[in-house]
């Protein structure tokens, strides 16, 4: 059964290896529901090429994401972050409406 957990990232150190790909790996497949909050951040081609290697890791177990604070340059990258990966994230204004979302797409899920 998926569960709606939160664990801070920060992107300044995001490596694929870091505590979220762990924390999300000892999840059973299709079972996670990600947040990302990259308010404030610089868009660095390091940065970018780390978000697409973790969500290429975490993708096992996966099922939907949300993003926070998205630049219009960081939601063109997120775009392709979408074609290249097929997953399911969403855009998102806030915390608040991320994890609503999130919430109702868990939800979704289990009545499915």
């Amino acid at each position: 059964e998926a569960q709606l957990t939160h664990h801070a990232c920060t992107l300044r150190e995001l490596r694929v290896d870091d505590f979220c790909t762990r924390a999300e790996s000892r999840q059973p497949p299709r079972s996670v529901y990600t947040l990302t909050d990259v308010t404030g951040s610089r868009v660095t081609p390091r940065i970018r090429a780390a978000l697409l290697e973790l969500t290429k890791a975490n993708a096992p177990y996966v099922v939907a994401g949300a993003v926070v604070g998205l630049t219009s340059i960081q939601m063109i990258i997120l775009r392709g972050i979408i074609q290249l990966t097929r997953r399911r994230l969403i855009a998102v204004s806030s915390s608040d409406e991320a994890f609503a979302r999130l919430a109702a797409e868990a939800g979704a899920q289990g009545a499915g």
